[in-house]
């Protein structure tokens, strides 16, 4: 995910100052929400995995304020278009990474649940962490990929397809 978010940094082509501030509190953040999740993803105590799940929580929090806050703030500097779909990225960020801690949340929300039972929830987890993998990763991408697009063209720059 942090890839991620400096991609949507780097397209937006910002002045290089708010750029470098962004990214400099955006790549954290991101570190910090994957590492502090991992300590609950890998304990078999719930209370150490809501624990964590808080924690990792905080960041994700921070992460969104940067992201509609700060980056809203360079919406009059865009291009037609653009801060639109910056506008709808930021709602299907909500959307995708918030399928992580429903899946997170799985094996959690059982109680005392059977060893045949726990195999299940496993592999439910893991399919939704797919499913969020695809939705975050692939459709993140294809918009940065549009924004990309649509400011190369209010740039004057040729579409070469």
């Amino acid at each position: 995910m942090p890839l991620l978010l400096a991609e949507v940094v780097a397209v937006l082509a910002l002045a290089k100052e708010i750029s470098r501030s962004m990214m400099g509190r955006l790549v954290p953040a991101s570190a910090a929400m994957i590492i502090l999740g991992y300590p609950g993803e890998i304990s078999n105590s719930n209370s150490t995995k809501v624990l964590f799940g808080i924690l990792s929580t905080l960041p994700f929090i921070y992460i969104l304020y940067v992201l509609f806050v700060e980056l809203g703030k360079s919406f009059d500097r865009q291009p037609e278009g653009v801060a639109a779909t910056i506008g709808r990225l930021r709602l299907l960020l909500i959307a995708t990474w918030g399928v992580y801690p429903i899946s997170y949340l799985i094996p959690i929300l059982v109680k005392n649940p059977s060893a045949s039972q726990m195999a299940s929830l496993f592999t439910d987890r893991q399919i939704g962490y797919t499913v969020a993998d695809v939705l975050a990763k692939c459709v993140f991408g294809l918009t940065i990929f549009k924004i990309a697009r649509l400011k190369s063209a209010a740039e004057g720059m040729a579409d070469s397809h």
